[in-house]
């Protein structure tokens, strides 16, 4: 058995993590027994891309830190843009630069005059109308903790096929 989410049209951050919470529960379902096999199959820059989920051990602690962020989120504003912290966390994991992927997280942030950004969503709008995510201090300190929380497990146990 297996798991197979497909998307004709870009693969979007939500999508990736939404395949990876599946796979990791089915793995964690199965306990001892075989990992299940797991893919995610869409489209990106006019090619189709398959993400494959391979064997993760740390399922189930991984499992556990997105409830632990799911039931903060539900308390108080957290500032998890899954666009932008999907950039922060693909750049970061490529060239170990804060920076640099500062800055292709704010590109997502903040869109162009061709795409819309996250912060043009209407609740992303009213949620930090008043506060730049990416301004400094604490609230930009827990943008980077939870990309990384939420992406670095899912960049280092999807393939790319």
């Amino acid at each position: 058995g297996g798991i197979v989410r497909h998307r004709y049209a870009g693969v979007r951050a939500g999508d990736r993590l939404c395949a990876w919470i599946e796979y990791c529960a089915a793995a964690c379902a199965v306990g001892s027994g075989p990992r299940p096999a797991a893919h995610l199959i869409g489209r990106e820059t006019d090619v189709t891309v398959m993400y494959h989920m391979n064997d993760a051990e740390p399922c189930a602690s991984h499992l556990a830190s997105l409830v632990e962020i799911f039931r903060k989120g539900r308390a108080s504003l957290i500032p998890l843009f899954p666009e932008s912290s999907l950039a922060f966390a693909r750049e970061y994991a490529r060239n170990r630069s804060i920076e640099g992927a500062l800055q292709k997280a704010r590109f997502a942030y903040e869109g162009t005059h061709y795409a819309r950004g996250e912060r043009d969503d209407p609740y992303v709008e009213r949620c930090f109308r008043k506060m730049d995510p990416f301004g400094g201090g604490p609230v930009l300190e827990e943008f980077i903790r939870l990309a990384r929380t939420v992406y670095d497990p899912v960049l280092k146990y999807q393939e790319e096929r």
